[in-house]
């Protein structure tokens, strides 16, 4: 079960604690190279980005919640990687969709791609509904 920072903030007050299988949570090394590397800067620029603020918003989370790890971040109730993909991969297939989530962890091609196409901002808001709220 998926819960958002706020309901993880409500629990973690009312003493009662939460656990995950970090082995479900773990994304394979043969992954990790098709990610793009995030750095304080990247979550710098990505704080000024309409986009991944209404994100954000949407999600009930605050930038100050969101801490940036080698391949990804991590926003507390989900991990998001930016996938590398080339402009022809980011339509997106059957078997692999542009954008996906899994095991509570999102993937998504980077928000300035993402921006300029209304089918890959309906498909992000599509899997942020049906798995991240």
């Amino acid at each position: 079960m998926t819960i958002n920072s706020q309901h993880f903030e409500q629990l973690t007050e009312m003493g009662i604690s939460l656990w995950q299988s970090r082995q479900d949570d773990v994304v394979s090394k043969s992954e990790v190279s098709r990610y793009i590397p995030q750095s304080e800067t990247d979550l710098t620029k990505l704080h000024n980005d309409i986009l991944f603020n209404d994100i954000l918003l949407c999600l009930g989370i605050t930038i100050g919640e969101v801490s940036v790890k080698a391949d990804h971040l991590d926003a507390g109730i989900f991990n998001w990687y930016f996938t590398q993909r080339s402009t022809e991969q980011v339509v997106g297939t059957v078997n692999s969709p542009a954008i996906h989530s899994e095991k509570s962890n999102l993937f998504t091609p980077e928000l300035t791609t993402i921006a300029q196409s209304p089918a890959l901002k309906k498909q992000l808001w599509q899997t942020l509904t049906k798995h991240l709220l």
